[in-house]
């Protein structure tokens, strides 16, 4: 068992959280896809595989947040914490408006019409 100190935790998940909302933890569905290979529904099917896998991932990441930001003591760590809490909540609210937007449009594409003259 891994022991950390709460300063410690509360730079983990701050780091995870950020990770998360700059898109690095999206890299966990590029490996799934690569690993499914030809096993991996097309279209809508395979939009919905990948999202549901991001929103296990920002789930998982908010949770731990939620629960170290509750048990964390007064001090820096349970302000960092917390940061790490609505870090991660937005995290997830933008993969969810993705993950939608991709199941919705069935090949994850930008849409032309969503910018008209751009494309």
């Amino acid at each position: 068992m891994l022991t950390m100190t709460p300063q410690a935790r509360a730079l983990a998940i701050f780091t995870v959280a950020v990770a998360l909302l700059v898109g690095q933890l999206g890299r966990i569905s590029l490996g799934i896809v690569l690993l499914l290979g030809d096993a991996m529904p097309s279209g809508r099917g395979g939009q919905l595989v990948v999202t549901l896998l991001q929103l296990v991932v920002a789930g998982a990441v908010f949770l731990v947040a939620l629960a170290l930001a509750k048990s964390t003591g007064p001090g820096w760590p349970a302000d960092l914490t917390q940061a790490a809490v609505l870090v991660a909540a937005l995290a997830f609210a933008i993969t969810a408006v993705v993950g939608i937007g991709a199941v919705a449009q069935g090949n994850g594409s930008i849409p032309a019409s969503g910018f008209p003259g751009l494309f």
